[in-house]
């Protein structure tokens, strides 16, 4: 982020809003996997690399293209380059409806390897929720000694599911059970952890994400939602009514990367509906599809238009 933003200081203001949009900008990357995440074992650090040259097919003649080449060379050649498009920061190949040539013969000769898109959204297991947290239970009290972590911004679970950025605290005992937290580093984000809490006294930790093959973020924000359903206040989604073919989907909650890619792939961002921290445009038929997501792995409560819910 900083490397961005240095050399255009010069350009532009660069103020809290700019670096915000940065940080939004890499997360979307990030989550629709232009650029990927990995956890290096020997320091535990987490790093980001540049994605290799892939593709998702979404039908025989579109395709969602992904990563990049180094150096700044072109994913494509001149020929394929004009039948890219940019839609909500992602890139799709569209070729004519008339093309003799399929999406897989076209990127396959470009070199790039193609993703199956369960591969790509690679999304979580469907599972009951309490044995969902039967299972984090365990393994929060199998970790390490949890030490001092007064600066630690801890999530409460009594605040209201449709404020996210009003549901973390500062340190101050914790009701007992799991307890969700972000830990300070010297360098790089929050470490996102989660802990097993006795006697108000968190006593031990485990650090996000527990399957390397997710984000810390993404478990902690289903952690959160399979919290909040055991309280019986679940994360609300709504779904505003249709208009010219299309749904608005309103989220109170930062969509996991799984998410994220079906979202930008059957829709696009718009402006946020009342209360919303994120809002999607997607086709009317693929509201099923997506409702069934949120409440089988998020385990949300679906209302139907503003103001149902907690004042929303």
């Amino acid at each position: 982020m900083r490397l961005v933003a240095e050399p255009l200081r010069s350009l532009v203001e660069v103020d809290a809003a700019f670096d915000e949009l940065v940080s939004e900008t890499v997360e979307q990357l990030v989550a629709i996997g232009d650029l990927v995440e990995r956890r290096v074992v020997s320091d535990a650090a987490q790093l980001v690399f540049l994605g290799m040259p892939r593709f998702v097919k979404l039908s025989e003649h579109s395709a969602l293209l992904l990563g990049a080449r180094p150096d700044g060379t072109p994913i494509l050649d001149e020929e394929l380059m004009p039948f890219v498009e940019l839609e909500s920061g992602a890139r799709f190949l569209r070729l004519p409806d008339d093309a003799l040539e399929t999406v897989e013969s076209a990127l396959s000769g470009q070199g790039l390897a193609q993703l199956s898109r369960e591969q790509w959204s690679h999304p979580p297991r469907v599972e009951d929720v309490e044995q969902y947290l039967q299972d984090l239970a365990r393994r929060a009290k199998a970790g390490v000694r949890a030490g001092i972590i007064d600066e630690a911004q801890v999530f409460d679970p009594s605040t209201r599911p449709s404020y996210y950025r009003g549901r973390w605290t500062t340190f101050q005992g914790v009701d007992d059970g799991i307890v969700l937290l972000r830990r300070p580093q010297a360098y790089g984000a929050d470490r996102w952890s989660v802990g097993w809490a006795a006697n108000a006294i968190i006593e031990t930790l485990v650090d996000l994400p527990i399957d390397a093959k997710s984000r810390a973020c993404d478990e902690a924000w289903r952690i959160m939602a399979a919290l909040d359903r055991t309280r019986n206040q679940p994360l609300p989604a709504r779904a505003l009514p249709a208009a010219r073919g299309r749904v608005t989907i309103d989220l109170f909650s930062p969509p996991p990367a799984w998410l994220h890619r079906q979202l930008v792939t059957l829709g696009y961002p718009v402006v946020r509906g009342r209360g919303a921290l994120v809002s999607y445009s997607i086709r009317e038929e693929t509201q099923e599809h997506l409702r069934g997501l949120l409440t089988d792995i998020m385990w949300v409560k679906w209302i139907q238009q503003e103001g149902e819910q907690d004042g929303i």
